[in-house]
């Protein structure tokens, strides 16, 4: 089993090859419904399998969310945009969500 971590984004990637087939059952559901599947170890989540495209999803709404908190804060510091150019720069961001 290899993995190599990717700085970039801050997680780690697994070779699929190797393991079982539980394994790859689980990644078919995540790829067919693009919804995340919880991992479970004695019943306890241990991990969360995500398609590619649900953690860019994910990771560009937290951005989208950290730069809605620090306009706020701006804002109430008097150094803030207007709320049109907040909402323009949201609908942007979102857009490439996809």
């Amino acid at each position: 089993m290899s993995h190599r971590a990717n700085r970039a984004d801050h997680f780690d990637t697994l070779e699929l090859a190797g393991l079982g087939e539980s394994v790859r059952q689980a990644v078919d559901t995540a790829q067919t419904r693009d919804l995340p599947v919880i991992l479970v170890d004695d019943g306890a989540p241990v991990a969360v399998l995500l398609t590619p495209a649900r953690l860019r999803r994910l990771l560009d709404e937290r951005e989208l969310l950290r730069r809605l908190a620090v306009g706020e804060l701006e804002c109430l510091g008097g150094d803030g945009v207007s709320l049109d150019e907040v909402l323009d720069e949201c609908d942007r961001l979102l857009g490439e969500c996809g």
